[in-house]
Parts: C-alpha cells; structure tokens; sequence
C-alpha cells in the first residue's frame, strides 16, 4: 500500500514466477461496492473458450509472465496481410491462484503480441506503460480480451484492451502503450 485514502487507496501490486518479478502495477483502488456498469459497446460473439486453440507464442522463457497465462484464440491468429485492421480476440485466465485485480492487470498485456503479429518487420514489442481501469463487476474465470491497435508512429505503438465476463459484462479497460524493436 503506497496510500490508504479514506475513499480509495493507491497499492503498488508486482507479479512474480519463480520469485522473480515479471510486472509490477500501480492501483487505485476505491473502499464502496461497485455500482451497476452499463457499457456502452457489446461484447463480441465468439465461441467458448473451450472451443479455442491456444494462441502460439514466439518466444517463451522459463519463470515469464506467459506461464503464469492460460490464452486461447476467438477470432483467427493475427498476421500483417489480414484486412481486420489490428484487431483480435482472445480467452485468457491465470493458470495460478491469484486476486482477480492482479489477474485482470496481467491478463491486460497482450497489446505487444498483436503488434507483432500485425506490424510487418517488428521484432519485439516491449510495454512501457499500461493503464487498467477496472470497472468492478465480478469476475469469471475466463475472461474474453479484445485487443486493438489504436495508432504506431514507428517506434512506439498504442492499443487498447477489452476485458469482457463470459456473460458480456465488461469488467475492465487498457491502455497501453509500447516500443517497438524494426528488424
């Protein structure tokens, strides 16, 4: 806890796999029930998340956020000659035990893997800063993310990320912006 307010309170949450640190967020969090959350685009309509394939991965090293991650594809593997404009969907959950607002935060970070199955020529996508606003609804086991690219200037790229229930509520927002690595 970095303040406890008599409202909301700022933590500091840090995501580790084999004791070493593998993302670190901050959060404001407020101390009332959440009211009812109207929002305002649907959730998309995709199979269930048993019905998926897993998502492939282009690098996976021992101790990394990504073995923490169950992610499965709803809508076809992104690549850069497909005309759905940056765009993809994903079944996610945590495969550990863990607080539905650190699942929510880490489930977030897909933006980097649709960059760099979207953008042609760049070889990584590193995140530099990502925003999570979390809308307090309940939270599913599986989570359904959509993932869109909002804009890249060539070094830098901007996106956003839908957490929506498995019964359509949107249960919370990202922003998130990286850098890119060109080959």
């Amino acid at each position: 806890v970095v303040r406890l307010g008599t409202r909301v309170s700022h933590c500091t949450v840090t995501l580790s796999n084999r004791d070493q640190a593998t993302l670190t967020s901050r959060i404001v969090a407020g101390d009332e029930p959440a009211p009812s959350v109207r929002a305002f685009t649907p959730a998309p309509a995709v199979p269930e998340p048993d019905r998926c394939p897993e998502r492939s991965y282009r690098y996976r090293g021992v101790a990394s956020a990504i073995d923490t991650l169950d992610v499965r594809l709803a809508s076809p593997e992104p690549t850069p000659d497909d005309d759905r404009g940056g765009r993809v969907l994903l079944w996610a959950r945590a495969r550990c035990q863990v607080d539905a607002t650190a699942a929510l935060a880490a489930l977030s970070d897909h933006v980097p893997y649709l960059i760099v199955r979207s953008l042609p020529g760049v070889r990584y996508a590193t995140s530099i800063s990502s925003t999570v606003r979390i809308t307090g609804i309940p939270v599913d086991e599986w989570v359904l993310l959509e993932v869109e690219l909002a804009a890249a200037d060539g070094r830098f790229c901007v996106g956003r990320v839908r957490q929506w229930g498995r019964d359509g509520a949107l249960v919370a927002i990202a922003d998130q912006t990286t850098y890119l690595r060109i080959e």
